[in-house]
């Protein structure tokens, strides 16, 4: 994670392999011949507590990630 700050380079220490991405998918599934089911599944790890609360924001910026990915390739494909 990158942070942006105008006065200098910052390396806060409570990012450093406390959310770690292990893997990502995407999953194809033929519905009809012109329909296609597009499934993107994210596996990842969280080493910080309140684990409740940092699996929770975990959960929601993943969503936000394959949800933008998932727009952007139902874009380009039916161009």
């Amino acid at each position: 994670m990158i942070e942006n700050n105008p006065f200098w380079e910052i390396h806060p220490m409570h990012l450093n392999g406390y959310f770690v991405s292990v893997r990502g998918d995407v999953k194809l599934t033929e519905l009809s011949e012109n329909k296609t089911k597009v499934e993107n599944i994210t596996w990842y790890r969280i080493h910080i507590t309140p684990m409740f609360y940092w699996k929770f924001w975990g959960n929601t910026i993943v969503k936000r990630f394959q949800d933008s990915y998932l727009k952007s390739l139902k874009i380009t494909s039916e161009k």
